[in-house]
């Protein structure tokens, strides 16, 4: 027995210790969409990597912390992580949770990229946040660019003040470059989201200015709840909504009140390369539902992140092996920063018809 026990021991001695991802996203609150598809993305590419026996022969463990909107909580799950051993964080979505958690991302030196933050707060920045995302200021720029091109010239927004350096910053590249076209934006009203019963005073104050469109600066359930106001009031204005709110629930909850909506999406849902076509399937078979922007970005992150470690040294820092190395392919488009930790990505506008994405 002795015998057999210490054998066992000594088996169990030679198994490495997984190495510990973190994921920092909100579960719980009213931009829970993307986090949700971000987890389910990043939960699939652990699995695949332990199943062909993890990382130099290391399995991954993934501890996933939900901040429920919150940025006090998510700094705080930053320090949690950083205690349980994690050796990077794959998160957050959201821009205002960003900006509470990166203190703490700095002081830790804890290596972190986030799939979907895109506030020009954070880039340009020597630190440890890395952003798979393109700036506010390149796509409120593709943004004025092409609906100015669609022929709108005069436009009304509101914007959600929960997530002012994301919604401001946004809103703000927008009106440079759509007044530098020729357009104008006859009011940008600001909104709280968690105060739903003044929604319908907002709509009536942005359709007062007769716009040709309504923008609308907010996450997909905030954009669905907009969107039946402004149809219960006007059914001929237009409407646009920021990628931010691209997510599957726009449509899940906003119905006919958001057919017509022209928004942008990060990734080609009609891509049939063999890399795209095999990972969709393998998502809608595990989680029932298709990928959608925040996943695919996730997952990108997940390349790009695995990559890294499978090269890294003792010693070696993990954001310098990040920073250098060279373009991957990732699902759509190859994926690599610069010298910030700052990403890009692909753009494609689409309408909703017919309770679906539909390219423009």
């Amino acid at each position: 027995m002795a015998l057999i026990l210490g054998a066992a021991l000594l088996t169990a001695c030679d198994d490495p210790a997984p190495i510990a991802i973190g994921f920092i996203g909100g579960l719980s609150g009213r931009s829970a969409d993307i986090s949700r598809e971000s987890l389910n993305a990043l939960d699939m590419a652990v699995a695949e990597v332990n199943a062909t026996g993890g990382l130099n022969g290391r399995k991954l463990d993934l501890l996933v912390r939900d901040n429920q909107g919150d940025p006090a909580l998510a700094a705080d799950q930053v320090r949690d992580l950083k205690n349980a051993g994690a050796v990077a964080i794959i998160g957050p979505n959201v821009s205002a949770v960003a900006q509470g958690m990166l203190p703490v991302i700095i002081q830790s030196d804890l290596v972190t990229l986030s799939p979907t933050v895109s506030s020009l707060a954070f880039a340009g920045l020597d630190d440890p946040f890395f952003r798979m995302n393109s700036t506010t200021r390149q796509n409120a720029g593709a943004y004025a660019t092409h609906l100015y091109e669609t022929g709108l010239r005069r436009i009304s927004a509101a914007f959600d003040m929960q997530n002012k350096v994301f919604s401001e910053s946004w809103l703000y590249e927008f009106r440079g470059a759509f007044e530098r076209l020729g357009g104008e934006i006859l009011i940008a009203d600001g909104f709280d989201s968690g105060a739903t019963e003044e929604y319908g005073k907002l709509v009536g104050r942005l359709l007062a200015t007769q716009p040709e469109s309504l923008l609308l600066i907010a996450n997909g359930v905030d954009t669905a709840q907009l969107a039946l106001h402004i149809r219960g009031m006007n059914r001929t204005v237009g409407i646009v909504a920021v990628e931010w709110a691209a997510s599957e629930q726009l449509i899940d909850l906003g119905g006919a009140a958001v057919e017509g909506i022209t928004i942008l999406q990060t990734y080609d849902r009609d891509d049939l390369s063999p890399r795209y076509v095999a990972f969709r399937e393998a998502y809608q078979a595990r989680f029932e539902t298709s990928p959608g922007f925040a996943s695919i970005a996730a997952y990108d992150a997940s390349i790009v992140l695995f990559a890294a470690l499978r090269k890294q040294k003792d010693g070696e820092s993990l954001k310098h092996i990040l920073l250098s190395q060279g373009p991957l392919e990732g699902l759509q488009q190859d994926l690599s920063f610069d010298a910030f930790g700052d990403g890009t990505r692909r753009q494609f506008f689409v309408t909703i018809r017919d309770g679906k994405f539909v390219p423009r």
